[in-house]
């Protein structure tokens, strides 16, 4: 009895210590590592500059709401090189401006974060169809942009100034007008950059007048002519030089800088003739006779009393007057009465040179 009792005894201690042993066992067991579910990249912004760098980091987001930093375990990548690179430690660097995505991936989790890069204005120029603009025209303006990754584009909000108002405007919207002939600078402007443009204002040819008008010369005698230009922007000039001059019949007289020499009896027409700046033509004529010699009567001296049946834009002039010759085809005196659609006009004086044929 006693050796069955000891024989149970040892039996259910085995049982114990069996048991007590498995669940040793099983509190010994390491738990299995929790998954990475996704991935999140943050930085200091959302813009990097051409040629400066920014760090990044990757934050693992695991099962269970678990979190760890894995900037040096992922692999890094950028969606464009030209645009930004990115090292495998997650330093991007900006090359040239626009939108780039940087990724990190480790396992079967990734993730992205978008960037945009932006290239700094370095200088400023201005851009014009011409240096040149015509008195009563306007030219646009442009200011353009040259940026840190090489490239160029147009700006919007540049503030313009002339140097001479006078001569040339610009408005708010870059839009020269030219006023008077001469030169200015353009100025630009656009945040702390400018630039200045040389810019010529051409006024145009519109009129040339030619004296003395009808006069009449011996064979072998010389008439000069005078011829004067008139602009758009209200001055004159001498234009004798600048034509070109043609006599209608070389045979009676011909005509060089404006001096007509008589060949042969007749009567011709000198023309002096000057292009505009813009490519216009201006002609102005008047009719010269040539005569013998002989037939040219002395210069008149004294005193004499004339009337004189004109015309103009508005219709007929009549002139009424005296005038005193000084024996040297100088007159003085004049007109003293001008009667026409404009009313009556007195006293005008007149002074000038006469020839008089039979």
């Amino acid at each position: 009895m006693m050796n069955f009792q000891k024989l149970f005894t040892a039996v259910v201690l085995a049982a114990v210590l069996f048991a007590l042993a498995g669940c040793g066992s099983s509190s010994s067991k390491t738990p299995a590592a929790a998954s990475l579910q996704s991935i999140t990249i943050s930085g200091a912004a959302t813009t990097v500059n051409v040629g400066t760098s920014m760090q990044l980091t990757a934050t693992g987001n695991y099962a269970g709401g678990v979190t760890k930093d894995i900037t040096s375990k992922v692999t890094w990548s950028s969606s464009s090189a030209a645009l930004a690179t990115v090292t495998s430690t997650g330093l991007v660097t900006g090359l040239k401006g626009g939108e780039v995505n940087i990724s990190a991936t480790l396992e079967s989790a990734s993730g992205r974060l978008p960037l945009n890069i932006v290239a700094l204005l370095t200088s400023i120029s201005l851009s014009a169809n011409s240096s040149t603009v015509y008195v009563g025209s306007t030219m646009q303006y442009s200011a353009i942009g040259h940026f840190n990754d090489d490239t160029v584009a147009p700006l919007s909000g540049a503030s313009w100034s002339s140097s001479d108002p006078s001569r040339a405007t610009i408005s708010s919207a870059g839009i020269v007008s030219g006023l008077l002939g001469g030169a200015v600078t353009i100025t630009g402007s656009y945040q702390e950059f400018s630039a200045t443009a040389p810019l010529s204002v051409v006024a145009l040819l519109t009129r040339l007048t030619i004296n003395p008008i009808g006069p009449g010369i011996a064979v072998g005698t010389d008439q000069q002519f005078t011829l004067q230009g008139s602009f758009n922007d209200g001055t004159s000039q001498d234009m004798v030089s600048a034509a070109t001059w043609t006599s209608s019949s070389n045979s009676i007289s011909t005509v060089h800088a404006g001096l007509a020499t008589g060949v042969a009896p007749g009567a011709v027409t000198i023309t002096g003739k000057a292009t505009s700046a813009d490519g216009s033509v201006v002609t102005a004529s008047t009719a010269l006779d040539v005569v013998n010699a002989s037939e040219v009567p002395p210069n008149l001296s004294g005193d004499y009393a004339f009337t004189l049946t004109s015309a103009d834009s508005r219709g007929p002039v009549y002139f009424a007057g005296s005038f005193t010759a000084d024996g040297n085809g100088v007159i003085t005196g004049g007109v003293e009465d001008a009667n026409s659609a404009a009313g009556v006009e007195q006293n005008v004086e007149v002074t000038g040179t006469y020839l008089v044929y039979p």
